[in-house]
């Protein structure tokens, strides 16, 4: 079920998440879902999770961002997204400076978020893109992280956390990775 297309043909006043979660209920093989935003740029992300429903219904993810971010990288440079999330800043970016020569390096703790910014990597194969499944932090070794399987934004690192995750610095990742500027 293209869930997109349901909530793109009602008017914005019936535009709910209640719609939305009523639609993954009767479908719930239809969660995972290709999300057009701002115009042009697409994505792969979880319908169960509040954000991607908020940016479905709307069409659009902070616009603000988008003009200050193409103030820094419309001649190209690097841009890190540190809680990547879905990539909704990142492949937005992507889809608006699409002749730029952007370096994009997003840094993601959640498996089962990066498995999906993976997938989304597929549609941008011409962009240079470097996609890590890590926790940025100040000490080497793993964090433990705490998964809200509902709603991303609530995750984070705990001891008391369920998944293992490698922790990365981003002092080493910048000189492995031979990153001579970050623009954004």
């Amino acid at each position: 079920m293209n869930i997109q297309s349901i909530v793109a043909s009602l008017p914005y006043y019936l535009r709910r998440h209640k719609l939305i979660q009523f639609l993954l209920l009767i479908s719930p093989n239809s969660r995972i879902q290709l999300i057009q935003f701002n115009g042009t740029a697409r994505l792969f992300a979880d319908l169960g999770d509040p954000w991607p429903r908020q940016i479905l219904i709307a069409e659009n993810c902070e616009p603000e961002f988008f003009f200050i971010a193409a103030k820094f990288l419309s001649k190209g440079g690097v841009f890190f997204d540190v809680g990547a999330n879905f990539g909704f800043l990142s492949f937005g970016l992507m889809a608006e400076l699409i002749n730029s020569d952007i370096s994009y390096h997003l840094f993601e703790a959640n498996p089962n978020i990066y498995q999906l910014l993976v997938r989304s990597k597929e549609l941008y194969n011409e962009q240079k893109f470097w996609n890590n499944n890590c926790c940025v932090t100040d000490k080497n070794g793993y964090s433990k992280l705490k998964i809200e399987s509902n709603n991303s934004q609530l995750s984070f690192i705990s001891d008391d956390g369920d998944r293992e995750v490698k922790n990365i610095l981003l002092d080493d990742y910048i000189l492995n990775h031979s990153v001579q500027k970050v623009n954004f």
